[in-house]
């Protein structure tokens, strides 16, 4: 496949990003596309800018250098990455209970939740609670300590083990446990020093400090916050991770397009065997990406295509992992097809209320699978 091929894909795109751009879905998109050659670690790679950082024609267009509020695929690309970093050190093990790996007294029914049935949701904890809302005036250690005693005190909706919901609460506790097995490092410092930094993509891909926020267009705008009483730009959009300084185990990520792409072209490309695992063994990702409920799409710290509905479309092959981000983001990983699409925009800018991506993303993610699949003579609908 040579690069001047992706022409044909663009005018389409144009059309489909021109109406999501005048139905308001979101101010500014980029869409990424990295397709493998001939088993080689090397890659296609194109990127699509469309629209501005913000509403009006205030903001700055989307360029490769815009960065966006990436949320919940904190959870895969961080979270889940450096756990993995740290059960290779020995630090942390798929079976470590939470009664070990807290300090202080737990409640009985938490004591046996262990590593795994945090990153597999399966922890029966609560999928949110609104905790920050009274937090505001304390520091952001503070917030923290009482954020993460919340999730502690917070009663189970089910046992452990037992059933499968998707939940903020188990990846704030999980980033709390990373940073107690890496001596009391945050979470930030610990992705930047094992994984983006080894990979060469820090500059493209970080945690963001609550004290650093509102400088300049690079950033893609959110919402105009309500609690916050501004329009969020440069500053992470989750209130929980804002009330942490920024930085926590299920959202506050900002990345640029390439930055994602590259990332989980690491993930593809280990999962492949094509690269050594030196940060990451490569059995604990494999065990990762394994979909474990055979009624629910989720696996270790990543989802996989929903036999129906899924965002990604119609064509990602049932291996195909990937994940969402409430801010409008996602990526999807097909290793039977040797393909990677990141989707990055802006959906709740100016409001969360706007859910026009449900329709938009699907039909983006098959638009390309189209364009790839017709090309390759393989064109099948799962």
């Amino acid at each position: 496949m040579a690069v001047s091929t992706f022409d044909s894909l663009a005018q389409r795109l144009d059309i489909l990003f021109a109406k999501g751009l005048k139905q308001r879905v979101f101010s500014g998109a980029s869409l990424g596309i990295s397709i493998g050659r001939s088993g080689e670690p090397t890659r296609w790679r194109k990127i699509f800018h469309y629209g501005r950082t913000s509403c009006g024609h205030g903001g700055g267009r989307v360029t490769s250098t815009t960065f966006f509020d990436i949320a919940s695929l904190t959870k895969p690309l961080a979270t889940t990455l450096i756990v993995l970093s740290l059960m290779g050190e020995g630090k942390l093990d798929w079976d470590d209970p939470l009664e070990k790996l807290f300090s202080g007294p737990l409640p009985a029914e938490k004591r046996k939740i262990t590593l795994e049935h945090l990153l597999s949701h399966s922890a029966g904890l609560a999928a949110h609670k609104p905790f920050f809302r009274h937090l505001k005036s304390q520091s952001p250690h503070e917030r923290a300590e009482e954020i993460i005693n919340a999730v502690l005190r917070e009663p189970l909706v089910y046992p452990p083990g037992s059933g499968c919901l998707y939940s903020d609460l188990g990846f704030l506790l999980l980033g709390r446990i990373v940073e107690r097995a890496a001596g009391g490092m945050g979470i930030a410092e610990i992705f930047s020093r094992k994984i983006s930094k080894p990979l060469g993509i820090a500059k493209e891909i970080f945690f963001r400090s609550q004290a650093h926020r509102g400088e300049g267009e690079q950033f893609a705008a959110t919402e105009s916050c309500p609690w916050r009483g501004r329009t969020l730009q440069g500053e992470v959009h989750d209130e929980h991770a804002w009330c942490m300084g920024g930085a926590a185990g299920h959202a506050g990520l900002f990345a640029t397009n390439r930055g994602v792409l590259q990332l989980t072209e690491y993930i593809l490309n280990l999962r492949l065997g094509r690269i050594s695992d030196e940060l990451i063994r490569r059995a604990d990702l494999l065990r990762c990406l394994q979909r474990i409920h055979p009624d629910h799409s989720w696996a270790r710290g990543f989802d996989t295509p929903s036999s129906s509905g899924s965002s990604s479309g119609s064509y990602f092959s049932p291996d195909s992992v990937g994940h969402l981000g409430f801010t409008g983001t996602s990526f999807w990983i097909d290793p039977e097809r040797d393909i990677i699409v990141v989707l990055l925009t802006n959906r709740v800018h100016p409001t969360r209320e706007n859910r026009g991506i449900r329709e938009f993303r699907p039909r983006c993610h098959d638009a390309v699978m189209e364009w790839f699949l017709a090309g390759d003579r393989r064109l099948e609908k799962r």
